[in-house]
């Protein structure tokens, strides 16, 4: 199985990485950190590692924001257009690639530290239009986010997870 992989020309934004099966999951994080096909970060290997524990033979992580950031406070204070753009175009062509089986809600609380954040999520659900198909794990965040996978258990099972209620709830708490 060879990697669906995608970057910007200066390797500062990656909009894809994972590799594509027959049964896939897409998987969407907040913002991407360091990980290459050849150096997975310890996010990607427990992503690889829960899905393939789901039956999944494909799995493919995008991100709400494909900034590149270890440090997700690093990331823009504002949303970049293009950057956005391209992003979305990259996760079109995702979908039209791909047979998506699952769209697993995975960005944990960090989609709170830029307001921009919501816009892009709401952007890539319309992009996807799956909303049947949504799900989440070990059920929601304090502050009723999708839970991060990092500190999952690797038995951890899928949810349904009602996206369009989420972004609903969400746009009314942050108005911009």
């Amino acid at each position: 199985m060879s990697w669906y992989y995608k970057v910007n020309n200066d390797d500062s934004a990656r909009f894809t990485l994972g590799k594509l099966g027959k049964n896939n999951i897409v998987c969407i994080g907040i913002n991407p950190s360091t990980a290459t096909p050849d150096k997975l970060d310890p996010t990607i290997r427990k992503v690889e590692k829960i899905t393939a524990l789901n039956d999944f033979d494909g799995w493919v992580m995008i991100n709400v924001y494909p900034q590149r950031a270890t440090n997700p406070n690093d990331l823009d204070s504002e949303s970049n257009f293009k950057l956005h753009q391209e992003n979305l175009l990259a996760i079109k062509a995702l979908a039209d690639t791909a047979s998506i089986g699952k769209i697993w809600a995975c960005w944990g609380n960090l989609i709170q530290i830029r307001p921009f954040l919501y816009n892009c999520l709401n952007d890539i659900v319309n992009v996807l239009q799956n909303e049947d198909k949504w799900v989440s794990l070990n059920g929601l965040t304090k502050m009723q986010n999708p839970k991060h996978p990092l500190y999952l258990p690797y038995n951890s099972v899928f949810e349904e997870f009602n996206i369009n209620e989420y972004i609903n709830l969400n746009g009314e708490r942050n108005p911009y």
